[in-house]
C-alpha cells in the first residue's frame, strides 16, 4: 500500500488533526511536501495490535522491538531486560542534549470486536494464571511520551 492510496493508513489521523486544524503553523507546507512515508510502519503497527502480551508478560513484544531497532541502524546499542521486559536503544551523538522516547505497549484483558482484519484473537495467562482474551484497546501511538534535557 501506498501513502498516495486513498485507503486509511494506521497513522492517518494524526497527519489529518494537524492539516486540518484551525491554527496556521509555519509546518503546513513542509508537511504537505515532505509527509513520509510510513507504509513499512503500517506492518509493524498491525503486527503488534494482532499480537498482544498482558503488562508485564510482554516477552514476544519485546523481542520483536529489539529485532526491529536492530534492523533499523547498526550504530544503536540496543539492552534488553530492562525492568523485566524493557528494551532501550541508545543512539549516541555527540555531547549536548539527551532525547528520550518512551513507549509502552502492554495490552488490555478485553476483547476486541472491532472487526479489523488484523484485530487481535489473542488470549493468554494472566499473572493469575487465568486465560483471557487480550488486545491493545488503548491505542499503541497513545501510549508514547518524549522528553529531552
Amino acid at each position: 500500500m501506498s501513502v498516495n492510496d486513498s485507503t486509511p493508513q494506521p497513522y492517518d489521523h494524526y497527519y489529518k488533526a494537524a492539516m486540518t486544524s484551525n491554527t496556521s503553523t509555519p509546518f503546513e507546507s513542509i508537511l504537505q511536501e515532505h509527509r513520509p512515508d510510513l507504509t513499512p510502519y503500517e506492518k509493524l503497527y498491525k503486527h503488534f495490535h494482532s499480537h498482544p502480551e498482558l503488562s508485564t508478560l510482554e516477552c514476544e513484544t519485546a523481542k520483536h522491538v529489539a529485532r526491529t531497532l536492530r534492523s533499523l541502524a547498526d550504530d544503536l546499542d540496543i539492552k534488553e531486560g530492562i525492568g523485566g521486559h524493557g528494551v532501550v536503544a541508545i543512539l549516541r551523538n555527540g555531547k549536548g542534549k539527551t532525547v528520550l522516547l518512551r513507549a509502552d505497549m502492554d495490552a488490555l484483558p478485553i476483547k476486541e470486536s472491532t472487526g479489523l482484519e488484523y484485530a487481535s484473537t489473542a488470549t493468554m495467562k494472566d499473572v493469575d494464571d487465568e486465560v483471557k482474551p487480550v488486545m491493545h484497546g488503548k491505542g499503541l501511538s497513545e501510549s508514547c511520551s518524549a522528553s529531552s534535557s
